[in-house]
């Protein structure tokens, strides 16, 4: 008898386990937000990247690797570059909800997954 109920507990909890990100998973609502979030986050990696990249170069011209006029053609790509993705981002937050909007939605995300883990700390 003593086998069977520890079975049977030890069922409970694997059906439990298996079925709870199924449960207690994000509304659908929330992934505007997610993948504004991810893309401003590509396009600030972006920007150091190519902030990276213009200092090499700086660093490069400096230590007599390339000449002024590779210097000049590469920086002007990498400034046009650097355009592009400010023309991204503005694209993204013309996109996105209203400030407000945006404000509430990140509330109710944080609001709820404080309530699945135990309430507000």
């Amino acid at each position: 008898m003593l086998i069977i109920t520890i079975e049977f507990i030890l069922l409970i909890v694997v059906i439990t386990v298996i079925t709870w990100p199924f449960l207690f998973r994000a509304k659908r609502g929330n992934t505007s937000i997610q993948s504004a979030i991810l893309g401003q986050e590509r396009l600030n990696r972006a920007q150091v990247d190519i902030r990276e990249q213009i200092n090499q170069l700086k660093d490069d011209r400096d230590s007599g690797l390339t000449t002024e006029d590779e210097f000049a053609g590469q920086l002007q790509e990498l400034h046009q570059s650097a355009t592009a993705i400010q023309l991204s981002e503005q694209n993204l937050h013309r996109d996105l909800p209203g400030q407000n909007e945006l404000e509430q939605e990140i509330k109710q995300i944080r609001d709820s997954q404080g309530e699945r883990e135990g309430g507000p700390e």
